[in-house]
């Protein structure tokens, strides 16, 4: 028998569906559609599928990428779900989802180092929580972080390990546009300088930079190159040691060692 294709089955309407609230509806449906196709898809397939106006879908997908549910290729014009829509109901069933070991060592990272873990990935020109942990001592639960939470992409150990994952020209353009749309209080990012940093970093396998805001330490590595770049990290109050970040640096790049197959349970 040939390759086993995903088939895409038709939507369900909620046109004729007065309980239902169409925008909410049509964004379920677009994640029921991924699911049904299991692949990327550009905008006009999707209207298809849905039956929807192309302009009231290509609103619906802007929004799921800016809610960090869908991630938009811009040269071909696709989107693909990210990899918080799995997550996002893992509490439902967790034999289901957190058989995958990333998020066993996750836990498992928290529980020994007694701080706040956070996975991410980049969303637009900015770094974006999609799993978090918190350990249960005083200084990690009062963190600030939380799921969905957006922060700079240049400034932050999380960022710097994504930014790491990819060319330095690509990071040069996407520094350059963060330059270009910063507000006038924001300082200009240096390029030369950032691309030494990341460099350093990828040779010894992790980063430093803010944590979840600017008073919190962030210790990072970068996980892994295939749909999604994610990127794992600690976050805590204050001042590291130096003791401290080279043992937390060691459980870093242990887990980001991981493959991906395994990683992720598949």
């Amino acid at each position: 028998m040939g390759n086993a294709q995903a088939i895409a089955m038709p939507p369900r309407s909620v046109g004729t569906d007065a309980s239902v609230v169409k925008s909410a509806g049509r964004a379920l449906q677009i994640l029921e559609y991924f699911d049904s196709v299991q692949r990327e898809a550009c905008v006009s397939e999707i209207s298809r599928a849905l039956k929807c106006p192309q302009s009231s879908t290509s609103v619906l997908l802007r929004s799921l990428v800016s809610l960090g549910y869908l991630q938009n290729d811009r040269y071909r014009r696709t989107y693909y779900p990210t990899r918080r829509v799995c997550l996002l109901g893992n509490w439902v069933d967790p034999t289901l989802v957190r058989q995958g070991e990333l998020l066993m060592q996750a836990n498992e990272l928290a529980k020994q180092t007694q701080q706040t873990v956070i996975i991410a990935t980049i969303n637009g020109l900015q770094v974006q929580h999609i799993y978090l942990n918190r350990s249960q001592n005083g200084s990690a639960t009062s963190g600030p972080s939380h799921v969905g939470m957006h922060r700079s992409l240049a400034g932050t150990a999380l960022g710097k390990a994504l930014l790491a994952g990819h060319s330095d020209k690509y990071v040069s353009q996407m520094v350059w546009r963060i330059n270009a749309e910063r507000s006038d209080h924001e300082p200009s990012i240096n390029i030369p300088a950032l691309l030494s940093e990341l460099q350093q970093g990828r040779k010894r396998g992790w980063f430093t930079g803010d944590g979840s805001d600017s008073s919190r330490y962030g210790i990072a590595a970068t996980l892994d190159h295939k749909q999604q770049l994610l990127s794992i990290g600690l976050d805590q109050v204050g001042p590291i040691s130096e003791a401290d970040e080279l043992a937390y640096s060691k459980l870093l790049i242990d887990i980001a060692a991981i493959p991906a197959s395994h990683a992720y349970g598949v």
